[in-house]
C-alpha cells in the first residue's frame, strides 16, 4: 500500500485546487482515486468527477467520469460515464492518468476493450451483462462518496 499512498500524495501535489480522495470495496479488482472539481466551481448539474481506477488483478488503469448533480451541499445522482471529460476536468483526467503511469508502470485499458463482455461474475453482475471493466476494476462505477 505504500506506492499507493506515494501514489495519492503525488496527485493531491500535482492537482492543489482539485479536492483528491479514495475509494474501494474488498469485492473490487481495484484501487480507486477521486478527483472531485473545487466546490466554488460546482453547479446543480452535470458536475464531472474523474475516477483512475488501478487494478490489483493486471498491470492496467483506467481512467473514467462520473457525472453528478449538486444540491444541498451535496453530489447526486452519480452516473458512470467513459466519455471524454469535460474541459473542465480535463487536466485532471490527464494528470490522473500521468501520474498512475508514473507510479506504478501500468497501461490504460482502451474504452472499446474495457467495453468486451466477459464470461465473469463480478459482483451482483452476470453475463452477459458483465465487461471486462466491471472484472478488472468494479462492478459498481458510480458508487463514489
Amino acid at each position: 500500500m505504500g506506492s499507493w499512498y506515494s501514489f495519492r500524495d503525488k496527485l493531491s501535489e500535482a492537482l492543489p485546487n482539485f479536492i483528491t480522495g479514495e475509494t474501494g470495496s474488498t469485492s473490487d479488482g481495484a484501487l480507486r482515486c477521486i478527483v472531485y472539481p473545487p466546490e466554488a466551481a460546482r453547479v446543480p448539474t452535470s458536475n464531472w468527477i474523474v475516477v483512475g481506477c488501478v487494478s490489483i488483478l493486471a498491470p492496467v488503469y483506467f481512467v473514467y467520469g462520473v457525472e453528478c448533480d449538486y444540491a444541498d451541499g451535496r453530489l447526486q445522482n452519480p452516473r458512470a460515464s467513459f466519455e471524454r471529460p469535460p474541459s473542465s476536468m480535463d487536466f485532471p483526467a490527464q494528470m490522473v492518468a500521468r501520474t498512475i503511469e508514473m507510479a506504478f508502470g501500468y497501461s490504460a485499458v482502451p474504452r472499446d476493450i474495457a467495453e468486451t463482455p466477459v464470461p465473469l461474475f463480478a459482483g451482483l453482475l452476470e453475463p452477459p451483462k458483465t465487461t471486462l471493466f466491471h472484472a478488472l476494476f468494479t462492478n459498481e462505477p458510480s458508487s463514489i462518496p
